[in-house]
């Protein structure tokens, strides 16, 4: 058994708890996100209702990111009856996918559960893996269709693009809030700030949609915050025994390559905790009935939900984590590190090599 000193392992709880992996800031944009809209039908096949309804959830999806600038390639949206899903999968480079219940299912399976709708990611790569889901459901517990696809969509897209988590996900949902009390309660000019209008030329219909989060709407934008290696002689002290105990076969090199990703941070990690990135591989946000959007704890409520409500809301999400692939360090890095244990090359020489790694080498593999 290997005993490890207590200020060590107070060393290694500091740092996991105060500075995002770099599997966070994982996200390349090389190529147009893809995206497709599925209708789901309780009956044995889609009315002409649904399919003139799956289009027009379509066309304000395509409208809403090309308003973002966010470029993106769909497939042709497709209706199908309830028994038919099982049979669907999605096309291999797909990474939206947008499911829209009837009434019916909606009901049974999202509203029955205080869920009008929800976004979901799995994964650490923010490119692909990407659910939303809701129901053409006129309910008045919940908003309006419309209004609960265009705060998903605003969620995803945000998240897509990398925006801290006070931006998806705190400032979304106090425009959710504004929005409820706008149309329930009075609307004045502050009412704006929550909501905006969009018209489509074809249909000559106008909609009015979740407002849009400016700084996101910049063509090909997205925020790269300032990564530098922590160089505080605190945490060298630790990060050179964790090198000790890899060398000496204590710990495996995938475990100590996870604590060099440790080192590289954001400044805004440490000096605004609000602003801090996502460093989760399972996001789910939902949007619940109006009475219990008050409740802070809400938007928690998925880690509550019971087994069943789990398989219940969660039985036609078709993206699944996939296992992180095994990290190998370059011949290059191994021999540093065993110099820098040594003491025959300085802390600074060791830390560009991290810097490097975590940086250039990283590059190579995205």
């Amino acid at each position: 058994m290997v005993r490890v000193g207590a200020p060590i392992i107070v060393g290694l709880i500091l740092i996991t708890s105060l500075i995002t992996p770099i599997n966070s800031y994982a996200i390349h944009k090389s190529e147009k996100l893809s995206w497709q809209m599925v209708f789901l039908s309780s009956y044995p096949a889609c009315s002409n209702y649904q399919y003139q309804i799956l289009n027009k959830y379509d066309v304000i999806a395509e409208k809403y990111m090309n308003t973002y600038n966010l470029e993106n390639s769909k497939y042709k949206p497709n209706c199908m009856a309830e028994t038919k899903y099982s049979n669907y999968k999605t096309p291999d480079d797909l990474d939206l996918l947008i499911l829209v219940y009837d009434e019916n299912i909606g009901e049974k399976d999202l509203n029955a559960n205080d869920v009008g709708g929800f976004y979901n990611h799995v994964g650490t790569d923010r490119t692909k893996n990407h659910t939303i889901i809701f129901c053409d459901c006129p309910n008045f517990r919940f908003s309006d269709p419309v209004w609960i696809l265009t705060h998903e969509l605003s969620h995803f897209i945000l998240y897509y693009k990398g925006f801290p988590q006070d931006i998806v996900e705190d400032k979304i949902h106090k425009w959710d809030a504004k929005y409820d009390y706008c149309i329930e309660t009075i609307y004045d000019d502050s009412c704006t700030s929550a909501s905006t209008s969009m018209y489509d030329e074809k249909s000559g219909y106008s909609w009015v949609v979740m407002a849009l989060y400016e700084p996101a709407t910049m063509k090909g934008f997205f925020p790269s915050p300032e990564k530098k290696i922590i160089d505080s002689q605190y945490v060298i002290q630790v990060q050179k025994e964790i090198t000790r105990w890899w060398i000496s076969g204590k710990i495996t090199e995938e475990d100590y390559s996870k604590t060099l990703g440790y080192m590289l941070i954001d400044d805004t990690v440490l000096t605004n905790t609000t602003s801090s990135y996502f460093d989760t591989s399972n996001i789910i946000f939902v949007d619940g009935p109006k009475d219990k959007k008050s409740d802070v704890t809400y938007y928690d409520s998925s880690s509550n939900w019971t087994k069943t409500q789990l398989d219940t809301i969660f039985s036609r999400v078709q993206f699944k984590a996939e296992p992180e692939p095994a990290v190998g360090l370059p011949d290059w890095f191994k021999t540093r590190a065993h110099l820098w244990v040594d003491d025959e090359i300085g802390n600074e020489e060791f830390l560009s090599g991290v810097q490097y790694l975590l940086t250039e080498e990283t590059k190579k593999t995205n």
